[in-house]
């Protein structure tokens, strides 16, 4: 066998075999103390974040039910509106 190839093969078997577990380990490793603290550190800042969009949501809600009230008082007003307005047009048509 040509030294070359000699010296080869034990490469790429660690290649084929070695490396890809060895970097599944310290893939796995690394993001468990990385997830873990990243975890610890983040959450109080997501949970801050959170309440402000309940917050958010809750001024939203509020404004909308206001919004709502407004809409349908405006619509019974147009109602009564429109009713005078048919009896007055009816009134002008009988008294014809």
């Amino acid at each position: 066998m040509p030294p070359i190839v000699k010296h080869t093969i034990p490469h790429i078997l660690i290649s084929m075999f070695v490396a890809p577990i060895m970097l599944g380990i310290f893939a796995w490793a690394g993001s468990e103390i990385l997830g873990n603290r990243e975890v610890k550190v983040l959450m109080p800042t997501v949970n801050k974040k959170l309440d402000e969009i309940v917050l958010k949501l809750d001024k939203y809600d509020v404004k909308q039910q206001r919004t709502l009230d407004v809409v349908y008082r405006n619509r019974q007003d147009i109602a009564v509106i429109k009713t005078i307005i048919h009896q007055a047009v009816l009134e002008e048509n009988n008294g014809k």
